[in-house]
């Protein structure tokens, strides 16, 4: 989950990953710290080093480029500290572990809980919301959901303010924030 969301909405993650002490850029202090593309480069190449490691297909060689394509939306949108969080996961990770637990540990890595994330009244607006959506031309990943924990604060504001509307315009409107 948490390679895919970094990847394509992210990384997240899952979520965007997406921690220990960074030294690639932005400052790690807290909710609206956001990442920059230091940051984001960081995390690529982290993700992409684990997949080097582990894929056994090989290394990607477009993995870097497709990561930042894909997640230069992150920089000023997601929250530096939790991005270094999926970097350092990432970084750590053995082809035995899960990618999946990355999210879980970024949150962790700052003082929060994907169970609290998840019974965040935006996520579980955006949940309700993405129910709603699903089965339409317009449904979207729950993933979606989960990486408004990730945002800083004023991104985060935006995204969540889209769970209001109707399914026909939540694309539109998030893209601001987590790209097209």
């Amino acid at each position: 989950m948490v390679k895919n969301m970094i990847k394509s909405i992210s990384l997240f993650f899952s979520l965007l990953g997406f921690s220990a002490v960074c030294a690639c850029g932005g400052d790690t202090g807290g909710p609206d710290d956001a990442a920059t593309a230091s940051d984001v480069q960081a995390a690529c190449d982290a993700i992409c080093s684990e997949d080097d490691r582990c894929d056994a297909d090989g290394p990607d060689e477009n993995c870097r480029a497709d990561c930042l394509e894909e997640n230069a939306f992150y920089a000023g949108n997601v929250r530096a500290d939790i991005l270094d969080g999926l970097r350092a996961c990432f970084a750590g990770l053995t082809c035995e572990e899960s990618e999946d637990s990355c999210a879980e540990r970024a949150l962790e890595s700052v003082g929060l809980s994907l169970e609290d994330a998840t019974k965040d009244a935006d996520v579980q607006t955006c949940l309700a919301k993405q129910h709603e959506c699903a089965g339409t031309t317009d449904s979207f990943s729950d993933d979606m959901c989960l990486l408004l924990a990730f945002l800083v604060s004023s991104s985060r504001a935006t995204a969540a303010s889209c769970y209001q509307k109707s399914c026909t315009e939540i694309d539109a409107c998030t893209a601001p924030v987590f790209g097209d």
